[in-house]
């Protein structure tokens, strides 16, 4: 699910760049919740790894 404006910007560039800026832009925070968000919407957090 691309914000706006992404979908507006891959018009532009290309889907492959918008979607790879996208994903540059994102936190790593960001970037786990929503790997669980849209992987396994019943777990309450990304799963630790390590200590």
């Amino acid at each position: 699910e691309l914000p706006v404006w992404y979908r507006s910007w891959a018009d532009q560039v290309g889907l492959e760049r918008a979607i790879c800026d996208y994903l540059a832009g994102m936190t790593d925070r960001f970037a786990q919740h929503e790997c669980v968000r849209l992987a396994d919407p019943t777990l309450a957090e990304f799963p630790r790894i390590g200590g």
